[in-house]
């Protein structure tokens, strides 16, 4: 049983360490359009798409300007890392900057790739040969933006299932059935008054006296004439309000009819919409949970956030990491 247990957790943390490694390809992926060797993949810490900024596990960085690529040093990988988004790039030749053993690696490592190097001095812009990248955002910061991605998630999601107002149509048709239907109670009372006076002009015409009698009948008939035109009346109402309830009952169906299809169209958008808010709340625990994963970053965050989603049964919540990025191709030249 122990054996069977540890299996499985072995099992579980290969599974997050490929998924991981799959998320660094893929955000490499997006800045540069290109590849990654698996081994330089596995130097890779995180990558901030929006900073542009590459961290590496020994510490390192690289940063693309666009035009230039700006670095922290001599190490190999960090040269591996300039080479590989040189060729991602597609330039053709570079110029390079900095101090003896930066050049002397780059160049090494350029040449070796069919790159030329041409070692230049600083350009004027550069103020200071950077030695450390931009601090990270306080892990409370990264909280609070996946807290703002939940929360509008959220509020997508509320709006798409939120039911479809009815049309003015039926709104109208709606209000016209409740008058129709309070016309047909009054006119149903005056018909019953009607009847009732009526029928008690009938008892008076059986019990007159022979003198009364004429009186009488003349009064029976004016009951009879008044409760035949509420009869009339009631009918007449009584039919209108069933054309209006006809109206209605079709108005309804027609708009749970578009109701259906309505939820059947943004079905996709709604899973979209949950999926984000799962994802966001994922990374909203992470950060929340280690200080150490939120303090490099968003993308971090994300990476570990797919990880531990992966390993509860697969990852449903994960984002389009296939966008295209910026066209560079046309700088033939770089400046590190």
């Amino acid at each position: 049983m122990a054996d069977a247990v540890a299996r499985r957790r072995a099992r579980n943390g290969r599974t997050i360490a490929i998924d991981v490694e799959q998320a660094k390809a893929a955000l490499w992926r997006r800045l540069f359009g290109a590849d990654l060797s698996p081994a330089l993949i596995s130097a890779l810490c995180y990558i901030d798409v929006q900073e542009r900024l590459i961290k590496l596990t020994n510490g390192g960085w690289v940063r693309d300007e666009g035009d230039r690529i700006l670095a922290s040093g001599a190490d190999q990988q960090v040269v591996a890392m300039l080479v590989a988004a040189a060729q991602a790039k597609g330039w053709s030749a570079v110029k390079i900057w900095g101090d003896e053993d930066f050049v002397r690696e780059a160049r090494r490592q350029f040449e070796a790739a069919g790159i030329p190097v041409t070692v230049i001095d600083p350009p004027p812009d550069c103020k200071v040969e950077p030695t450390e990248p931009p601090p990270a955002r306080a892990p409370a910061e990264i909280v609070a933006e996946f807290q703002r991605r939940r929360a509008s998630a959220e509020a997508r999601l509320a709006e798409i299932r939120s039911p479809m107002a009815p049309p003015p149509s039926l709104v109208a048709a709606r209000e016209a059935e409740q008058l129709t239907n309070q016309a047909c109670s009054d006119l149903r009372r005056e018909r019953n008054a009607r009847r009732h006076e009526r029928d008690a002009a009938e008892a008076a015409l059986e019990s007159a006296g022979i003198f009364s009698r004429g009186a009488a009948r003349r009064r029976l008939n004016v009951a009879q004439g008044e409760f035949e035109a509420a009869h009339d009346a009631f009918r007449d109402a009584f039919n209108r309000h069933a054309e209006t309830k006809a109206t209605v009952d079709q108005l309804q169906k027609d708009f749970d009819r578009a109701e259906r299809r309505r939820r059947v169209d943004r079905a996709i958008d709604e899973n979209k919409a949950q999926a984000e808010a799962v994802f966001a709340l994922e990374c909203e625990g992470v950060a929340s949970e280690s200080t150490e994963i939120a303090a490099k970053g968003r993308e971090a965050v994300e990476a570990a956030a797919r990880a531990r989603l992966a390993a509860r049964g697969g990852d449903q919540t994960q984002p389009d990491l296939g966008a295209a990025p910026e066209d560079d191709a046309s700088l033939s030249t770089m400046k590190l």
